[in-house]
């Protein structure tokens, strides 16, 4: 019987040896609260390892759990301990402790636990300041799935890449918000940390790597996520700062939370761009910062730069609540059954959200403003706000677009979504490409989508835009947008050989104009708009005018300008219908009368049938 079970006996907690011995192989660790010369309370129905149960455990006062050392006998006798030999590098062991993952709104001899992660564990201790990955891996390596491990020292140095192959563990460390405890690594293409295992939640560290401005030259990666085949991963990464790496996290398989953490200068935030046999998907991202990743840099190794990159076949993520602002992209990959909201998207110079491929997208309540600086030379970069290919059943809306180099909104091979209640200023903002870009643009493999109650407008910017809105996608429908035309080409475009329904849009202060040999049968035409023949022949009108708005040959165009020339009888015009009337023409043979055509017959002044 050893120290432990005489102790509880005389304590009389215990009537048997039996009982005691259950108690000593108890693996205490639990969410327990320790405080100061008090009993340790709040164990009531506590299940153990082999479901021995414990009320109330009275610990004699000065017994305190507390110890940062190396435990070379029992402790539980008549004194208070004594850890005078260190351990290995700081590290309470679980052999000889197993008392850790403690979170207390109390004081446990003088640490004070106020509202950051605090917690007793396994300790890695003091760095040596030259090379700490040996400490830290023989550590990990002697872990017990369901551990936590506290980092405890400001700054540690690897030069390898450190690997954690045990499952629930907690990695934590005693620093709090932008004080917290840091593992750098400056040793060029490393990875600091790789983890095989599931469950592994990560809190409150820096990771560090080696490069300069904007993630320039950087080549060392944070964490890796990596079970080696199509597995649940089952993560979580919180308040971690990832700094100066070429890449924070990588993702290779299922369910990773990533929250409320800061990415400053990292070329990429969070990335997976092999195809592979591992599924991406259940991926959260939430509520992170990211700063100048890739921003302005022009070295070939950044141009691609994103803060959050998943593979085109990735889908079922949230991307949610982020701020992201100083960067080259946002997100560009797979967003099948995903969703992108209420994210703040500022001083992006190329793609804001870019959809590679996926149906069920939502896009929405996201705030995108492009960098509208002309004096770094950003438009050797360019892209779209949003930008969705290959999908359907999709949907954008309110979001507000302005600043971009391409299009505000462009729907490519995406068919039955709905683009709504956008507001949109200031797209093909490149005064060298005037004229080729629009503020919705829906390509002609995007057939049955909604576009309706948008704003648009092209602002005082001085390049000149294409389209407010551009359709060329059959069978859509389009209603109450309000598109302002200033610097645009035309306030909305829809390509004449296709269907439209929906009723008209306003297009403040400027018509449609379309050019072509014969009044249009097909296509969408309003009120007022204008069709301008190419080639008039002799005597023929050379524009009609939209009296009677309809499609496909219903609506009604009035001839609105000619040029009256001199023809002989057998000259005359033929053909002519309504659309044609008020047609003057000089007959020569008639010695110079000038006609009329009435609809019917051609008449002098005096209404004679000539």
């Amino acid at each position: 019987m050893d120290l432990l079970q005489n102790w509880l006996l005389t304590r009389n907690k215990f009537t048997t040896a039996s009982d005691s011995e259950e108690l000593s192989m108890l693996d205490l660790v639990g969410k327990t609260a320790f405080k100061t010369n008090e009993m340790i309370e709040n164990l009531n129905g506590y299940d153990a390892k082999i479901g021995a149960k414990v009320s109330i455990i009275d610990l004699e006062q000065n017994r305190h759990l507390s110890a940062t050392g190396d435990f070379t006998g029992s402790w539980f006798g008549i004194t208070t301990p004594s850890y005078s030999e260190p351990g290995i590098a700081g590290v309470v062991e679980q052999s000889r402790l197993d008392v850790i993952d403690i979170k207390a709104k109390a004081i446990t001899d003088g640490v004070k636990i106020d509202n950051k992660i605090n917690e007793l564990g396994i300790q890695i201790g003091d760095s040596n300041g030259v090379d700490d990955t040996s400490m830290i891996q023989t550590i990990f390596d002697n872990l017990i799935d369901g551990q936590t491990v506290v980092f405890t020292a400001p700054h540690y140095i690897v030069t390898d890449t450190i690997t954690l192959n045990k499952n629930n563990i907690k990695i934590v460390s005693n620093g709090s918000n932008y004080y917290m405890n840091v593992i750098e690594c400056i040793t060029p293409n490393k990875l600091i940390l790789k983890v095989t295992s599931y469950g592994v939640k990560i809190y409150n560290l820096q990771f560090k790597g080696d490069g300069s401005s904007y993630g320039e030259l950087a080549t060392v990666n944070g964490i890796e996520y990596n079970r080696g085949t199509d597995a649940n991963i089952d993560c979580e990464v919180f308040q971690c700062s990832f700094t100066r790496l070429y890449l924070g996290i990588k993702i290779y398989g299922r369910n990773l939370k990533v929250s409320d953490n800061i990415f400053s200068e990292c070329l990429y935030g969070i990335s997976q761009t092999t195809v592979g046999i591992e599924e991406i998907r259940g991926i959260i991202v939430r509520n992170n910062r990211f700063h100048g990743c890739g921003y302005y840099s022009m070295l070939a190794g950044s141009l691609g730069s994103m803060c959050i990159s998943l593979p085109n076949t990735s889908f079922g993520n949230v991307i949610q609540d982020n701020y992201a602002d100083q960067i080259k992209g946002f997100f560009n990959g797979g967003g099948e059954k995903s969703t992108f909201s209420n994210n703040i998207i500022l001083n992006f110079v190329t793609n804001g959200i870019n959809i590679n491929d996926g149906d069920c997208v939502v896009i929405d309540g996201n705030t995108l403003i492009g960098d509208l600086s002309s004096t770094v030379g950003q438009y050797f970069f360019g892209g779209s706000g949003i930008a969705i290919a290959n999908g359907a059943l999709c949907r954008v809306s309110n979001n507000t677009i302005t600043g971009v180099r391409y299009n505000s909104i462009k729907l490519s091979a995406v068919s039955k979504s709905s683009v709504s209640n956008n507001m949109i200023i200031n797209f093909n903002i490149a005064t060298t490409e005037p004229n080729l870009y629009d503020g919705i643009s829906i390509d002609s493999s995007s057939p049955f989508n909604l576009i309706s109650n948008n704003r648009v407008e092209k602002g005082l910017n001085l390049s000149l835009g294409r389209y407010g809105i551009g359709v060329f996608g059959g069978e859509c429908v389009m209603s109450n947008n309000v598109v302002f035309p200033t610097n645009i080409t035309k306030g909305v475009y829809v390509d004449p050989s296709i269907l439209m329904y929906g009723d008209s849009y306003s297009d403040v202060g400027q018509k449609r104009v379309e050019y072509g040999a014969t009044i249009p049968t097909t296509g969408r035409w309003a009120q007022g708009d204008k069709f301008i023949i190419l080639a008039p022949m002799l005597g023929y009108p050379t524009e009609y005018t939209c009296v009677v708005a309809g499609q496909d040959g219903t609506a009604n165009f009035a001839m609105s300008a000619q040029t009256i020339n001199r023809v002989t009888t057998a000259q005359r015009p033929t053909g002519l219908t309504v659309h044609e009337q008020g047609l003057v023409v000089i007959d020569t043979t008639l010695g110079g009368k000038t006609i009329t055509w009435n609809n019917m017959v051609w008449t002098d002044s005096n209404g004679t049938i000539v």
